[in-house]
């Protein structure tokens, strides 16, 4: 079974409200937490309401909520954080935000009523929710990609990435990001940015990382419906995160997956693997699922595919060392 936990504070307390669930999962997102908002408030930065998703390998359990800027009753800044933790086992990670879309609604009306109800009050509403259960959920997220089934390929590539070139960009971005944050041990984890205004578009981007990566998820999706901004964190995630959903003062650590520049795009075009390419060129009226299933056989990772016979492996090209302009 699901469950239900919420930490940060409210106006109506000088101390931190926690309803955690205590598991490492939940113990790991509260350090995260508290170490993001020290990075917020040395900025002179206000969070905007967001929605997040993290996953914690260990535990193999998923956080899924929502985060909303709130002070305590001296006027200090920390978020509020409500969410739902979730076994990941069986579940499609980029059905999760449209299937518990609902469950959202409902975290942000309590997020809402926070500001003004005590403690003890906020904590009642949180623990009186309904929770659906671990299979539920699986099937629920399932259920939402069938959604890709009924929306052509070419409308999402364009809504995703832009027209004429620009699918190859986001594509070759993809491919070259995931590709790079597989080989990282160390360091600030890479960061794809999207664009997305609806729960279509942040599924099919989330899909489309799935299928171009040959299954490496994001560790953590941040996204924001008004701004039409995602972020896909290929690495746990670190103190900065939040700050970068605020401000794009360290854009030099984002990899989007759009360009203005069509010339760029097209060099992105030439640098795709050629089945990938010719998918991308020509996606005629198949839907977004079946192109996605196409580009996962045609994008598999070089280190998932067979290796070559002796004698005859071919000189590893250079890893992509810095962003695409």
């Amino acid at each position: 079974m699901a469950s239900v936990g919420m930490f940060g504070k409210v106006p109506t307390f000088g101390d931190f409200v926690s309803l955690g669930t205590g598991t490492p999962g939940y113990r790991q997102f509260e350090r995260w937490l508290q170490d993001s908002n020290d990075t917020i408030v040395e900025r002179g930065q206000e969070l905007q309401p967001l929605g997040f998703m993290i996953r914690h390998e260990d535990t193999r359990s998923l956080l899924v909520g929502i985060l909303v800027g709130s002070v305590d009753s001296v006027g200090r800044s920390f978020p509020l954080s409500l969410f739902y933790e979730i076994a990941d086992e069986g579940v499609s990670l980029a059905g999760m935000p449209p299937a518990l879309g609902p469950d959202l609604a409902r975290l942000a009306s309590v997020a809402r009523k926070a500001r003004v109800r005590a403690p003890e009050e906020v904590r009642s509403l949180v623990e009186g929710m309904a929770l659906p259960s671990d299979k539920d959920v699986a099937i629920r997220s399932h259920a939402q990609l069938n959604r890709l089934r009924i929306v052509t390929a070419e409308m999402m590539l364009q809504r995703a990435f832009g027209a004429g070139p620009s699918p190859h960009y986001g594509s070759e971005v993809i491919l070259r990001a995931c590709e790079l944050a597989s080989e990282r041990r160390s360091g600030a984890p890479l960061i794809l940015e999207g664009r997305a205004g609806t729960d279509v578009e942040l599924m099919f981007l989330l899909a489309s990382v799935d299928a171009m990566s040959g299954g490496r998820q994001p560790v953590a999706v941040l996204w924001e419906v008004r701004s039409r901004r995602a972020l896909f964190v290929l690495g746990p995630p670190d103190a900065r995160l939040l700050s970068l959903m605020v401000s794009e003062n360290e854009a030099d650590r984002l990899w989007p997956m759009w360009t203005d520049r069509p010339e760029v795009a097209e060099r992105s075009r030439e640098q795709l693997p050629a089945a990938c390419r010719e998918l991308v060129d020509a996606p005629g009226g198949v839907s977004a699922k079946d192109f996605l299933d196409s580009m996962a056989v045609a994008c598999k990772p070089r280190s998932q595919q067979p290796a070559p016979p002796e004698g005859k492996q071919r000189q590893r090209q250079g890893k992509w060392q810095s962003r695409v302009p």
